[in-house]
Formats: structure tokens, C-alpha cells, sequence
């Protein structure tokens, strides 16, 4: 009956467009909150949904898919410190990466 919501290999994804969004913390407006949209190069017809979380290879960096278009997706990291260098736009990302 669940067979569906389970992968057979793992995906992966290539970061195709980054946005940096920054807005002001409601209770300290002398501090910044800083979040970043990824647009990853797969969509629904790769058989990509809402909720699935990719990491680079390092797992250094990652991301819950939340918005599905049928050619591209979007996801977000809300760390704010993060070093651009961990998720360039070519940055490789897979739901699993196997030893």
C-alpha cells in the first residue's frame, strides 16, 4: 500500500539558481534573519515532492524540498551564518549518497 512513498535509487539534483533573502527580526530589529531559496534543475516528472530532503556530498548543507513545478523545484535553508561556498550554483545534491 506504501510502496509508492519510498524511493527505489536515490535522486539527484544539481543547484541551478540560489536567492538570498534577508528581513528583520521582529524582536530585535538590529538583527537580520537570512534564509536562502535553492532551485534545484528536477521537477514532479522526476518524481520529485514536497518534502524530500537532498545534501551535498560533505553533508554539510541541505535542503526540504517545498514548492514542485514539473521541470524544477525549490527548497530552503534557513541557516543564517552559511558559507556560500558549501552550495555553489553545479553543486551536486542527492537524497542518499552511498559508502
Amino acid at each position: 500500500k506504501y510502496r509508492g512513498n519510498f524511493l527505489n535509487e536515490p535522486i539527484s539534483v544539481i543547484i541551478v539558481d540560489r536567492e538570498k533573502e534577508v528581513e528583520q527580526d521582529e524582536l530585535d530589529p538590529t538583527y537580520e534573519l537570512v534564509n536562502w531559496r535553492i532551485k534545484i534543475n528536477k521537477g514532479a516528472d522526476a518524481g520529485i515532492t514536497r518534502g524530500l530532503h537532498f545534501t551535498t556530498k560533505d553533508n554539510r548543507f541541505f535542503i526540504d524540498i517545498d514548492a514542485v513545478k514539473p521541470q524544477v523545484s525549490y527548497g530552503r535553508c534557513y541557516i543564517h551564518n552559511m558559507e556560500e561556498q558549501f552550495f555553489r550554483i553545479g553543486t551536486e545534491m542527492r537524497t542518499q549518497w552511498r559508502e
